[in-house]
């Protein structure tokens, strides 16, 4: 049976505290008096996108179709854990991707629903249970999640073409001076229907360390960053093996809401035939409807 309990609860939560209207905005407050992207800025933020790509491997990862980990995902804290999308605050799953796209799945391996899946094909989500019997139904947690933690996996290999990039210069974070750069779409101003980002990257390395974010699928006022630690090479493509996530980006990683460790990641070691079950969904590659 589907598992409808993090949607419920984050309606509960928003109207408990009486902000369910408000939409959080998480650039500076001095870089809120910016009204539009000079030329100037843009070119600088996408100069720096495409470095940061660069050194995470986009080469090699711009080759390969599908990737695959082995993820402990552990959640902490009351609100937290009230906002888990996973059936258990601690799950053990194999997650596979087909590389560019929002299509995934996550096998579990121990917990309440070990031997199940869950699934998203073109933004369709389906469960495939012990016995492999296979069944489409919207889910509001597994449309959120998996999508959610490919994305920031993927972030700095996505194609930033189409949205609104500029560059904020220098900004510190937990006393450490990083070259920081605002992603979003529809304007500067927070809008209800897209997300914002702030990519922080480091000046000696081009890697996006911190990746500060809004949570629009989840609560409109909702916002995170994660902080990528531990980070390996894996046959050409970086990874991060420790991802801290925290309700903000000045939060230390060990002030984490929720703890993603990754033991082993493969590249192209399943097919990417096993995304689609459904021969009948066209493929929707980096597009959300």
């Amino acid at each position: 049976m589907w598992m409808k309990k993090s949607r419920a609860l984050i309606l509960a939560v928003a109207m408990a505290v009486g902000v369910s209207g408000c939409l959080a905005d998480i650039r500076p407050r001095d870089f809120r008096e910016v009204k539009e992207v000079s030329a100037s800025d843009e070119a600088r933020g996408r100069e720096l996108l495409e470095r940061a790509a660069k050194a995470h491997g986009i080469e090699k990862f711009s080759q390969i179709q599908t990737y695959t980990m082995r993820v402990r995902d552990q959640w902490r804290g009351v609100m937290p854990r009230m906002l888990n999308p996973w059936p258990d605050h601690e799950v053990d799953v194999r997650l596979s991707y087909r590389a560019g796209s929002f299509d995934g799945r996550a096998e579990f391996l121990d917990g309440s629903l070990r031997g199940h899946t869950w699934g998203l094909q073109s933004w369709r989500a389906y469960q495939i249970d012990e016995e492999q019997a296979l069944a489409f139904e919207p889910n509001g947690d597994v449309e959120f999640i998996l999508p959610a933690i490919q994305y920031l996996n993927e972030f700095v290999f996505r194609d930033h073409s189409s949205q609104v990039v500029t560059y904020m210069g220098r900004r510190e974070v937990s006393g450490k001076s990083y070259e920081a750069v605002f992603v979003t779409w529809d304007g500067l101003s927070p809008s209800k229907h897209t997300d914002q980002y702030i990519a922080y990257i480091d000046p000696d390395t081009d890697r996006v360390d911190k990746l500060y974010f809004t949570v629009r699928d989840q609560m409109k006022m909702a916002t995170g960053a994660i902080h990528y630690e531990d980070v390996r090479d894996v046959d050409g493509v970086l990874f991060a093996f420790k991802q801290y996530v925290t309700l903000n980006v000045d939060q230390e990683p060990e002030a984490y809401a929720h703890l993603i460790s990754v033991s082993s990641v493969e590249l192209d070691a399943v097919e990417a035939s096993v995304f689609s079950v459904n021969d009948e969904l066209s493929e929707l590659g980096d597009v959300k409807p």
